[in-house]
Parts: C-alpha cells; structure tokens; sequence
C-alpha cells in the first residue's frame, strides 16, 4: 500500500499530518524514546575508559534527554562473525560499570546491533540461512576491509532465533534497556528466495 499525504512544509510535517488521522498504535516504547536524542558512540576502545569519561562529561554536563548506545563493542570486533557477538570485547565490569553509570543517570543503555548480514565463521553458520537470488546464487553483503571476510545477507525469517539467544546473554549479562539494530531500518525491503527456492517477496 503506498500513501501519499500532501505538504508544503516538509516530510516531517507530512509525517506528523498523517499520524494524527492514520489510526495506527503506537509501540510501547515510543513514549519513552520520544524527545532523547541517541549517543552512538562508535570509538573508545575496548577498556571503556574513554567511553565513562564522555558519559560522566555528558552527565555532569545536565544531560538526561539522551540514549546512550554503545558502537563497536563486540566480541571479536566490528562487524567480525556477525552474528556472534557476546560476551563484549576487553574488561567486562568496565562495560558493566559503564552500563551502570548510564542507568544511574537516567539514561537508557544498550548496545548497536545487526543481523542483516551472517558471517561463515560464525558459530552456527549454515548457508540454508542465506538469502539467494533468482537465480540460486547467495547474496552477498558487507565485505570487511580489515579482515578481508565476506558476510552473506541473511534471509530476514532466520534472524530471530540469533535474536533470541543474544538478548537472553544481553539481559543476564547487563540488562540493557535500549537497543539500537542497524541497517535493516535503512534499507529498503527485500524479495530473496530461500535454500528450496521458494519465493520471499520484499512485502513478507
């Protein structure tokens, strides 16, 4: 279904407009995500010395209206056997540390997550979790320079799982109470065929 709503004013306008006689519900969260703006922080370092320097800087400053969200923290680095990705890189209670000054403050804590893409080094890796195009070839997707390894796109039905099982070691190992998934929010939907070449198109 395409919409198309009417302004002079801008696509935030436009948005705004359409939201007010639209009907749909708001998700839970959006009250509490309304009005903060998100911190990604990508650098830092692996010790987090530097990532509860600028927080505790940003706090003693008076800023609550914010996410803070954690770049680049994975265990085995930056877009490395995607999708494993706990427990963090370097000092685990600098990160808890860094978790719970986040929190003391008011401010939502999590971490910058994907799972559009799945390394063949990963843990449970198999290619029957690969998006394939018409005709039976795997897509690829991000090649990482550093490490010259190529991920593939993973078919958008077998993220969950990965999901899953990522955020129970999240949630016993800090309790974050922020998330932030890239890429799959800034990219267009997707057809792809699955391994017995049944059709996915981008509206599933």
């Amino acid at each position: 279904t395409y919409t198309f709503v009417v302004s002079h004013q801008g696509a935030f306008s436009a948005a705004r407009r359409f939201a007010s006689v639209c009907g749909y519900l708001k998700a839970p969260g959006v009250s509490r995500a309304l009005g903060r703006m998100c911190l990604d922080r990508y650098g830092g370092g692996s010790n987090y010395d530097d990532d509860e320097k600028a927080l505790s800087e940003l706090v003693g400053a008076g800023v609550r209206n914010a996410f803070y969200i954690k770049h680049s923290w994975q265990k085995y680095g930056f877009d490395v056997r995607l999708p494993d990705v706990w427990p963090p890189r370097g000092d685990l209670k600098k990160f808890e540390s860094l978790a719970a000054l986040a929190k003391k403050a008011g401010i939502p804590f999590g971490l910058h997550d994907n799972y559009i893409d799945i390394y063949t080094n990963a843990t449970r890796f198999a290619w029957d979790f690969v998006a394939r195009d018409e005709s039976g070839n795997f897509q690829k997707s991000f090649l990482n320079p550093q490490t010259n390894e190529q991920s593939y796109r993973l078919q958008p039905r077998m993220i969950t799982p990965f999901l899953r099982r990522n955020m129970e070691y999240m949630k016993q190992g800090f309790g974050p109470d922020a998330l932030f998934l890239d890429v799959f929010t800034a990219i267009v939907p997707f057809d792809y065929f699955d391994a017995d070449g049944v059709f996915h198109p981008s509206t599933e």
